[in-house]
């Protein structure tokens, strides 16, 4: 007799495809979202299917299961929304509901799987360690296994952490990561018969460019990368569509990549002689978690995102496996929040070897109906970035993410200046901010140009001979203005820049940020700066009472990190462009015929003469001599 499965949080079926795989009855199978539901009933076969929240579910409707296995809502507990934090209580509530279905039913077995930041939260309510219990009002729940397990470890091309808890027999792995140089075997750490993790390359080679519109015709047959089947191409659904990257999406996730403010390096684009990074349940397209597949096309290489049918291979689904989303962005979610079949299939069969039942070779339907297809083309983004005109601009200094130290342009706090030009305020205001500590003991302030002065002052105390700094400061402030003044747009037309509503020959913020960079490097990459750092406590009053905008949960009491001389050149250049962009009127006044206009803003409102505000280098200047 075979052993009986009930998923909750079913999904798109990848936990059930991996027991189904595997020679297991799935008995019922529960969800709240449509899309996912249809894409589970047209895929795996199972007595019961529950459109229900499971919040509001009545647990007496479901038959008693060797095996519950589950993977609760994991954007609630996931460390890439709002920087780690998520809505931890509402996904507690969802587990809460997995605990007592588990313990109303006491199958043999039961396996739930989440996000990796789960493991804190699962573990809070009575403060156990590590797969002991989880206490609540309806009894209490035994955790013998609590395990991060790598995807890529069990045959998926894809490297994907998740963490799995609950009362199940571990899994053995058959994948290793290659620890080889040429001409040596594969290292396998004394386990037998381990092979390498898959790359993408055998993927992408298997079911060809999505960019070459196949013939239908030809009878080609398309051999799945990962299983031992083969579909003609006619039938091989959700790869055809064009992805490509424009350069502004391009420019985008490679500068997220390569020199993000707070996040590591990565590469751009993907290896594909690689597993792939995680796949995610979102198609951004210019964003750090954009995964960047390059192809030449008439000699010149460009960059494209995977096809829905490549996401779901680096999955470990089968290619005969159906999405039924209706959309380019609901078949993504369905793949990206799935449990990996391989993954699953690997704790199924340590079950079935548990309870020395045999394993059958897997089967698949090759008479599955074919998803509805639908046109890509009307997903294709646009060749020029479109934004909302209030656009949330954030980017560090180049070379000053030292010492827990970082210093940003940024234009999301703090009041607008006037308009030289109408009686309104800027779109936004560009400001220099600096952020001192890591992760959850951060914290940010605004830094204006008196501030930006006292802390250089302060870096140049540090040196036995202060005249020898006097100087290189001041010609770094000439050279400041000599680069920005009268070729920075206004603060509203630098924003209109930035959200892609205007396009003219002029510096865009992220050119701004480059270039001060460039400058400090100049300036300040030099021996007679070395190793001159301040304690930021020197300022925490003035820092704290006025400037702080924002800060981590978990802060101690006193402002942790150091800034550099460095960082204190880059605080004082990128205060000085800000006012630049906020208050001169030089740029505007030579370009009046360029300048970003707000739709609103009539005749009435323009002011009968210009407004004029000058930032006077020399008094910037005086201020060192």
């Amino acid at each position: 007799m075979k052993l009986t499965v009930g998923d909750l949080f079913c999904g798109a079926g990848g936990f059930s495809e991996g027991f189904r795989q595997a020679g297991f009855d799935i008995l019922w199978a529960i969800d709240c979202w449509e899309p996912a539901l249809k894409t589970y009933e047209k895929n795996i076969p199972c007595k019961n299917i529950f459109l229900e929240n499971l919040l509001e579910f009545d647990a007496s409707q479901l038959e008693p299961v060797d095996v519950i296995i589950g993977s609760p809502p994991c954007q609630s507990f996931s460390l890439a929304n709002r920087g780690g934090s998520g809505d931890i209580e509402s996904g507690m509530k969802l587990v809460h509901c997995f605990f007592e279905i588990v313990n109303e039913l006491k199958p043999q077995y039961w396996v739930m799987e989440n996000v990796p930041n789960h493991l804190e939260q699962l573990l809070k309510p009575n403060d156990d360690e590590p797969g002991e219990s989880y206490r609540f009002s309806n009894g209490e729940i035994e955790i013998p296994e609590v395990e991060r397990l790598n995807s890529a470890d069990f045959g998926t091309p894809q490297k994907r952490i998740r963490l799995f808890t609950g009362s199940y027999p571990k899994p053995t792995r058959t994948h290793i990561e290659a620890q080889k140089t040429a001409g040596e075997k594969l290292s396998t750490n004394g386990e037998s018969n381990l092979q390498e993790w898959i790359p993408m390359k055998p993927i992408l080679k298997n079911l060809g460019s999505p960019l070459v519109r196949s013939n239908k015709t030809t009878g080609k047959l398309i051999t799945d990368p990962l299983y031992d089947l083969k579909i003609p191409q006619s039938r091989l659904t959700l790869h055809q569509m064009d992805l490509t990257l424009r350069d502004w999406e391009i420019e985008s996730s490679r500068r997220a990549k390569e020199n993000h403010s707070w996040y590591g390096r990565m590469i751009f684009p993907d290896n594909i002689d690689k597993p792939s990074r995680t796949i995610t349940a979102t198609s951004a397209s210019s964003s750090r978690g954009t995964i960047v597949i390059p192809y030449t096309k008439n000699g010149s290489v460009h960059y494209r995102q995977p096809s829905v049918r490549e996401c779901a291979s680096l999955m470990g689904f089968p290619i005969t496996y159906q999405f039924w989303g209706g959309s380019l962005s609901q078949d993504i979610r369905l793949v990206g929040n799935a449990v990996t079949p391989p993954v699953s299939y690997a704790i199924a069969k340590t079950i079935l070897q548990k309870k020395k039942k045999n394993l059958k070779k897997s089967t698949f339907d090759l008479d599955f109906e074919l998803s509805t297809p639908y046109d890509v083309r009307k997903y294709n983004r646009p060749l020029e970035k479109r934004f909302n005109i209030f656009r949330r601009f954030r980017h560090h200094i180049p070379g000053t993410k030292n010492h827990h130290c970082r210093v940003d342009l940024d234009n999301h706090f703090g009041i607008p200046s006037s308009h030289p030009f109408y009686e309104k305020k800027h779109l936004k205001k560009w400001s220099a901010v600096l952020y001192l500590g890591y992760a959850k003991k951060h914290q940010a302030f605004l830094v204006d140009i008196p501030l930006a002065i006292r802390i250089m002052k302060q870096i140049i105390s540090l040196h036995p001979k202060l005249v020898e700094l006097n100087l290189p400061i001041t010609h770094f402030i000439k050279d400041v203005f000599k680069a920005f003044e009268g070729a920075i747009p206004d603060a509203t037309s630098l924003q209109a820049i930035w959200a892609g509503k205007l396009e003219i020959d002029a510096v865009g913020p992220h050119e701004i940020v480059d270039k001060i960079g460039l400058l400090v490097k100049e300036h300040f990459d030099r021996e007679v700066w070395r190793g001159m750092v301040i304690n930021p406590n020197i300022f925490a009053r003035k820092l704290t009472t006025k400037k702080r905008i924002s800060e981590g949960s978990d802060l101690d009491d006193s402002l942790s990190g150091s800034i550099d001389s460095y960082s204190a050149g880059a605080l004082l250049a990128t205060a000085i462009v800000a006012d630049i962009a906020n208050k001169s009127s030089i740029w505007i006044t030579a370009n009046h015929n360029q300048f970003y206009k707000v739709t609103k803003w009539n005749e009435k409102s323009k002011r009968s003469s210009p407004k004029t505000f000058l930032i006077h280098e020399r008094e910037i200047a005086e201020s060192f001599r």
